[in-house]
């Protein structure tokens, strides 16, 4: 696990990134840029984690599944806000 800001995370991103959460229509235009993001709609950006289980479903469903190992998330946060 870990966490940074949205600038930090487009430094990192090198290969087809799945991204969905709690982001402002600026964060989004920001990552939108970035032709290896792939933004879940606004509708599925909620705290809840039935939301991202639906998406992972839809993908298991597709065929489109990735390594368990592979996959970690990152917390965004505005910089400069301690993180608690």
């Amino acid at each position: 696990i870990r966490s940074g800001t949205v600038d930090e995370l487009l430094t990192q991103i090198v290969s087809s990134t799945f991204i969905a959460g709690e982001l402002t229509s600026g964060d989004r235009k920001r990552l939108s840029k970035n032709k290896k993001v792939l933004l879940a709609s606004p509708v599925n950006c909620v705290r809840r984690p039935s939301v991202l289980a639906e998406l992972a479903w839809a993908r298991w469903q597709a065929d489109q599944v990735d390594d368990a190992a592979a996959l970690a998330p990152i917390y965004l946060h505005v910089a400069g806000t301690p993180i608690t």
